[in-house]
């Protein structure tokens, strides 16, 4: 059948060409956005200085993977405290999530033995805190997947920053 379609006609010999391009973008884009982290949290509005409690989750998209590294950025004025990978879906750290407070960057890297394919895999939590109001982000970056294929193939995936609103009261309670 195929070989009568390029027998036929030049014009059926450009549509398969154009099928055929357009289905090996779909698969290696499918592919290219594999994975997601993200934000939850309780809260989208904070009081300045009020700690919030986040939690990073990931969806595999349906991939299995094992190991897990990246970097949430905080802003400037921003602080996390509480940071606690108890109940996380990685088993063993490479590198415990911490806060390095000079560069403003929470630090992680983690394995799964055996992978793991779920659509929300909880991996760690921390209590989020701005001196600064108006809108701030959390922000991935340099985040890294890899499959649970024996060979440890990279899988390109994103982060969803999250956003909150930090109002100018700073939820200070005074007595008299």
């Amino acid at each position: 059948m195929i070989y009568n379609i390029l027998q036929n006609t030049r014009r059926n010999k450009i549509i398969f060409l154009l099928l055929l391009v357009v289905g090996c973008w779909l698969l290696v884009y499918q592919r290219a956005q594999a994975y997601e982290l993200s934000v939850s949290s309780v809260k989208n509005e904070a009081d300045r200085g009020e700690y919030i409690p986040v939690s990073i989750y990931l969806d595999t998209k349906g991939e299995n993977i094992n190991a897990i590294e990246g970097e949430i950025s905080i802003p400037d004025g921003g602080s996390v405290s509480e940071l606690n990978d108890a109940n996380s879906a990685i088993s063993f750290w490479l590198e415990k999530p911490n806060f390095n407070e000079k560069n403003n960057i929470v630090y992680f890297s983690g394995v799964i033995p055996g992978g793991f394919i779920s659509d929300k895999i909880f991996l760690f939590s921390f209590n989020f805190s701005q001196n600064k109001s108006g809108k701030t982000s959390l922000i991935f970056k340099n985040i890294q997947a890899f499959l649970n294929d024996g060979s440890g193939t990279v899988v390109k995936g994103s982060g969803k920053n999250f956003s909150i609103n930090i109002s100018r009261i700073s939820g200070v309670v005074v007595t008299q």
